[in-house]
């Protein structure tokens, strides 16, 4: 058997909403708050996040293409913090890439300066070495000397 959250009881408890918070109380308690209906888990509706989807991801130079954006439509710092509702010390971060901006704040930017910074992920070139050409290993760097 289990027992009231508010007093204590062993009982038949039925889940009822007290002060918005739900709690399974005995038939005494009830009367504190209404009872809910409870929901199969087939009736519930599932909640989708609104957020990024998976196959979405900050695009690389985000930062710049802000600024450089911005800059286009001569616009200052303060004008785009001013026009997004947002602080100046966040335009400036995100400019920097010093804060990566939830989809959300995204979004603000995305649609005040026409640019995209959420999107499909740049594709990776498929087969041979996944290094760039850039990438040294020690052994490409080093000046190894035999020992006579």
């Amino acid at each position: 058997m289990a027992t009231c959250e508010m007093c204590g009881q062993d009982g038949n408890l039925k889940e009822t909403k007290v002060e918005g918070a739900r709690l399974k109380l005995c038939e005494d308690c009830q009367g504190l708050g209404d009872v809910v209906e409870s929901q199969s888990p087939e009736t519930r509706k599932s909640r989708k996040s609104r957020t990024s989807t998976p196959e979405e991801e900050v695009l690389p130079d985000y930062g710049k293409n802000v600024k450089q954006a911005r800059e286009a439509q001569d616009m200052t710092v303060e004008d785009l913090a001013d026009a997004l509702k947002e602080k100046n010390s966040v335009v400036k971060r995100i400019e920097s890439e010093k804060l990566t901006p939830d989809r959300n704040l995204a979004r603000k930017f995305e649609r005040e300066l026409g640019i995209e910074i959420y999107g499909e992920p740049p594709e990776t070139p498929t087969g041979g070495s996944t290094s760039s050409t850039d990438d040294k290993t020690i052994g490409d760097v080093a000046d190894v000397q035999k020992s006579d």
